[in-house]
């Protein structure tokens, strides 16, 4: 950035060391990462850095390394001005439709003038090459060729469909998500477009070649998508903590130089073609402030200034905050305003604060109030008068539980000083007629089904921005963010032998309990703080995080036969939660017949096993298969921001029959950053040895099955009851007690156990 032109045209000379750009990293960013420790430090030292936040699309948590860093500015992707989507068509025998979210890719031919169309092919006709790898036996020519996702170069399964005189290339997901700009492999000649489309449209098509099903384009369809995200474009917010990640948004689509090339150009995009314009505008910044600024303010001074974006066309929806963060990068806003904010809470801690306002993950379960700090600076000669105000992005989070409200509105700001405005966010969990609230949004997000589905999310948490207005000055906003849930207060109580209730204190939640056969509650073997290396004795960036089991579970019930269903429960001692999928994994080793072998070993993990679909689903292995393969059978049962896991199995599909006793055991791996096993049930002197034995429909403790799914009325309770006997006793030799997963629940309070001693009294955990 040597000698650049400054935005006022006057010339400039910018130190490159000041600005790093970098566009390194994984998914689901962790502060244990050594590229989090790097950035941070280099932030510390003065350095802005500017950083990809990922390609892993509109799923919850999963921005990446080391983007998520509190110093990094994480840039998010937005469009190009000139981006334009142009809708296909199709219609059969049976069906007509349109295909409104088709990108195009933009290594191929852009579509022409006229209108074109082709009937719809999918691999050749003796039903090989499905995924387009290969090039085509059969004859393509004007048709329209659909290749599945996967096992090549995009750029390949283009060229392959051009050369067997297709007229339109797609390609079609094969798991959730929104279509996106593929990477350019370098395959060539590719004299067709080519558009990516997802899995649901890929497969309406596929049902309807039978019927003969033509797929076209017509170009006057066009439609500009100017200041909307890339559906690629990873989203926040960050899994640790819930802090609002990414923080900007650029256009990454542009033209490259092509390594060992030559004068050879090719097009580059992704949030790794995002970044490097944030940290051009920064460098810009830095040759007019220089060193008045902390990296933390030119931030803040870049995400106050953004432009409005949207999630698509019609433009009518604001991109949450986790996508965008302030919004699309304005150079020229940034320049001329005199205002800079940020928030200052933490005031120790200069490299946490940020242009914007992180209220995080709060489950209520009565009315909470917090407070964040927001410092306004004036950079400019004159003093100013602003008039301070706060918005919901969306109408739907208005009168929805949730008040944030500045407690300056109007204020002046002398020359080269700075005022602080207490910024106060009111949750009313079950509502407030008084004040015409309704109740917060029902908690739907979980990490199973809807683990890689951003709108449920949206849908979820609450966010907007604080506008700071003045007379003399562009307007500047802080965004912020909070995801509210509504939590019970509930608590365990035994009220006589066999017989006990669950006590809801809330007053506007009910809470939602699930009870299983408590097996073993282990010790708090690491006193982990997440993200804290230091608290498990390494040095920071460890690229470690350990996994510690807390309590175990099991519990047996009816689907279509007696006890024909199994749940292993796990929680986890964290401190204070995981937030998203990793990197607890939990593998389950049962010995079906009790013969002292492992016969099957069930675990969950996402759905690709390689982090790429969102979704954690409990896999089945039959151990005595050749070859021993993992086949998923069951989403989860587990939602985001919980220490609680519950993996569901069929009782048969794992060779268990009511009334037969099997025997397992369960071991807790670092499934992110080094695969390695963390702890284990049970253990003898800190080594894993033994197994627990559970018969279905022998508990030792037997709750009836009726009550093992207890709701809790506000401000009521629910009973429950045991019963035990010699015959469970011996069934189940390795029950101790009942362990209660509440699903909705403050932190740290999402589980309770009761154990039992030899005479049945109970032991009540505090």
């Amino acid at each position: 950035m040597d000698n650049a032109a400054d935005l006022d045209g006057n010339p400039t000379t910018v130190d490159p060391a000041d600005v790093i750009n970098m566009s390194l990293g994984s998914p689901y960013g962790q502060p244990e990462d050594d590229l989090t420790f790097f950035t941070n430090q280099a932030v510390s030292l003065g350095i802005i850095v500017v950083a990809s936040a990922g390609n892993s699309a509109n799923k919850p948590y999963i921005v990446g390394s080391p983007s998520m860093a509190d110093g990094a500015i994480s840039v998010a992707q937005t469009t190009v001005p000139s981006a334009t989507r142009y809708p296909l068509f199709y219609e059969s025998t049976a069906v007509t439709g349109t295909i409104e979210n088709a990108v195009w890719q933009n290594w191929s031919v852009l579509p022409g003038n006229t209108l074109v169309q082709g009937p719809l092919a999918y691999g050749n006709a003796d039903g090989s090459n499905k995924n387009g790898c290969a090039a085509y036996t059969d004859n393509m020519t004007g048709k329209v060729v659909l290749a599945d996702r996967g096992g090549c170069n995009f750029t390949l399964k283009a060229k392959n469909a051009s050369a067997a005189g297709a007229v339109i290339s797609l390609i079609g997901l094969v798991a959730p998500g929104d279509p996106f700009e593929g990477g350019d492999g370098g395959d060539r000649p590719i004299n067709i477009p080519s558009f990516m489309i997802n899995q649901a449209t890929a497969n309406i098509l596929k049902a309807q070649i039978a019927n003969g099903v033509v797929v076209g384009i017509d170009p006057a369809d066009a439609i500009n998508l100017a200041f909307t995200m890339v559906g690629s474009s990873s989203r926040g917010p960050r899994n640790h903590d819930g802090v609002i990640k990414p923080d900007i948004g650029a256009p990454g689509a542009s033209v490259s130089a092509i390594a060992g090339g030559g004068a050879a150009s090719g097009p580059f995009g992704g949030t790794s073609g995002a970044a490097p314009m944030v940290s051009g505008v920064a460098a810009l910044l830095k040759g007019v402030y220089g060193d008045s600024l902390l990296p933390q303010q030119y931030k803040a001074l870049l995400m106050n200034t953004g432009d409005p974006i949207y999630n698509d066309v019609p433009r009518d929806d604001l991109a949450p905050v986790t996508r965008v963060g302030g919004g699309q990068v304005n150079a020229r806003s940034a320049y001329y305003s005199k205002l800079i904010a940020w928030d200052s809470t933490d005031a120790d801690s200069p490299l946490s604060w940020t242009g914007s306002m992180s209220f995080g993950y709060v489950p209520a379960s009565r009315y909470q109030v917090y407070t964040r700090t927001l410092t306004i600076q004036n950079q400019g000669p004159l003093g100013q008068g602003i008039n301070v105000s706060s918005w919901f992005r969306a109408s739907e989070d208005a009168a929805q539980g949730v008040f944030v409200t500045p407690q300056v509105t109007t204020a002046f700001i002398p020359a080269g000083s700075s005022i602080e405005v207490p910024v106060v966010l009111e949750i009313f969990p079950g509502g407030n007629g008084d004040l015409g609230l309704g109740p917060l949004h029902p908690w739907v997000v979980n990490r199973g089904n809807l683990g890689a589905d951003g709108s449920s999310l949206q849908f979820q948490e609450y966010d907007g921005y604080v506008l700071i207005e003045s007379q003399s000055n562009d307007p500047i906003h802080v965004v912020w963010q909070v995801l509210p849930k509504a939590a019970a207060d509930t608590i365990v109580n035994v009220t006589g032998v066999g017989a006990g209730a669950l006590v809801n204190a809330s007053a506007g939640v009910t809470g939602t309990t699930d009870i299983f056969s408590l097996i073993e509650v282990d010790g708090n073997d690491y006193d982990y703080t997440i993200g804290d290396c230091t608290s498990i004795g390494l040095p920071p960036g460890c690229n470690q995080s350990p996994v510690d089991i807390y309590e175990v579970g099991v519990r047996a019930y009816t689907d279509t036969l007696p006890y024909d269903f199994l749940e292993f429960a796990v929680t986890i001692w964290d401190a204070p939660y995981r937030a998203g999928q990793y990197p607890p994994e939990f593998d389950i080793y049962i010995d079906s017949n009790a013969d002292g072998t492992d016969d099957y070993v069930i675990f969950n993990g996402d759905l690709t096993l390689n982090a790429s679909d969102g979704r954690n689903v409990v896999f089945l292995v039959d151990l005595a298969a050749t070859p021993q393969t993992a086949q998923p059978q069951y989403f989860i049962d587990s939602t985001l921001n919980s220490n609680n896991f519950i993996l569901p199995m069929d009782a048969a599909a794992i060779g268990v029959t009511p009334g037969q006793s099997f025997r397992f055991s369960v071991f807790a791996y670092d499934a992110y950053f080094t695969g390695a096993l963390w702890d284990c049930a049970p253990k003898v002197n800190n080594v894993c040895a033994g197994a627990y034995q559970y018969t279905p429909g022998g508990a030792r403790y037997d709750v009836p099955e009726a009550q093992l799914f207890p709701t809790v009325p506000i401000g009521g309770s629910a009973a429950f009851s045991w019963t035990t006997s010699a015959a469970a006793a011996e069934a189940s030799p390795d029950q101790i007690g009942l362990l209660f997963l509440h699903r909705n629940a403050l932190v740290g309070r999402e589980s309770d156990h009761i154990v039992f001693t030899e005479t049945y009294l109970p032991i009540i955990k505090k």
